[in-house]
């Protein structure tokens, strides 16, 4: 059974941390894309995944880390896909 006080309390840590962060992580998605519309799409899809996995994120330990590499991983992704996709 799901403990929705439970449930509240990891989504406010979350949002803590990532709020904590958030500069950094569009300044990195920016030097990466070097596009302003693409950064913030970037953001936006590592925050979703590291929220869909915050419950296996470890407590004590980098959580800066831990999204930059989600961020990093999002990014690379990308490329691969987009580099397999043929030419428009």
């Amino acid at each position: 059974m799901f403990d929705w006080a439970q449930g509240n309390k990891l989504k406010q840590e979350f949002e803590e941390k990532v709020l904590e962060h958030i500069d950094s992580l569009y300044n990195l998605a920016l030097r990466m894309t070097q596009n302003k519309q693409d950064a913030e799409d970037l953001v936006q899809e590592a925050v979703l995944r590291a929220y869909r996995f915050f419950h296996r994120f470890e407590r004590g330990t980098n959580f800066k880390a831990w999204i930059m590499t989600i961020l990093r991983n999002v990014f690379i992704n990308e490329y691969r896909r987009k580099v397999k996709e043929p030419q428009k």
